[in-house]
């Protein structure tokens, strides 16, 4: 996911902004996004670390975000001692990205983003 979009961000690395504000602004609405997109592809074993990225104002980083959710992962692995033996190791990992269409994404009534609701506007 990274990797495509550090791509991305190299296709669009030409544009020219009128102000310094105006680019500062873009790359952290763009970042929001991309924590927004993976924390909606993460598995439900991690809603309660999920709750408490998205309550913190402002944002963090994706880095961040990735950074404590392999921590999360990491300390559920170790404390409940899995994966079990007969599992496939991509079957164990709670960042395995859910495939779940057909779920509804987050809507804000507010602003009118996808994502986030209200109270987390």
């Amino acid at each position: 996911m990274v990797s495509l979009w550090q791509e991305l961000d190299q296709c669009y690395d030409d544009e020219e902004w009128e102000s310094a504000k105006d680019l500062a602004r873009h790359k952290k609405k763009e970042e929001n996004d991309r924590v927004y997109m993976f924390l909606a592809g993460i598995n439900r074993d991690l809603d309660e670390v999920k709750g408490r990225i998205l309550g913190k104002k402002p944002l963090p980083s994706i880095r961040e975000v990735f950074s404590e959710i392999r921590m999360e992962d990491s300390r559920k692995k170790v404390m409940y001692n899995t994966p079990a033996p007969n599992e496939e190791p991509g079957e164990s990992s709670a960042l395995v990205a859910r495939s779940d269409d057909n779920k509804k994404k987050p809507w804000c009534d507010h602003c009118k983003k996808l994502w986030h609701t209200r109270d987390t506007c």
